[in-house]
């Protein structure tokens, strides 16, 4: 018998120049370091196996977005856990995030410019 379980994912995204990354709105925050409204169905896909495990953990992420908004390289900045499925729930956000559309840095005369977006992805089963 399978149990039911509710499972979320929260992005917490925040500009660089930041300095904490919490547990926030992706609504609110994620607009100020363009990313999507959390309905814009760009998230990371929950592992099978990290669901079975019932792995959880936060990973932390920063995207090279070049000036057209394109993501040029993901890095884990911090892993969600040490066990095998962490490191699936970690390529799963790393992986799911680089597809949302994110918005170019700017510079001082507004023009845009390449910029990293720092991103903490809670995985949560409930």
């Amino acid at each position: 018998m399978i149990a039911r379980m509710k499972v979320f994912g929260v992005a917490a995204a925040a500009m660089t120049l930041a300095t904490t990354v919490g547990a926030v709105d992706q609504q609110s925050v994620g607009a100020e370091a363009g990313l999507p409204p959390a309905n814009a169905g760009c998230r990371p896909v929950y592992p099978v196996e990290a669901l079975r495990t019932h792995a959880q953990g936060v990973t932390t992420l920063a995207f090279h977005v070049d000036a057209k908004g394109e993501v040029t390289q993901v890095d884990i900045m911090k892993r969600s856990g040490s066990a095998r499925e962490h490191k699936l729930l970690d390529e799963a956000a790393a992986y799911g995030l680089a597809s949302c559309p994110f918005k170019a840095g700017e510079d001082a005369d507004g023009n845009p410019i390449a910029t990293v977006v720092k991103v903490a992805y809670a995985w949560r089963i409930e």
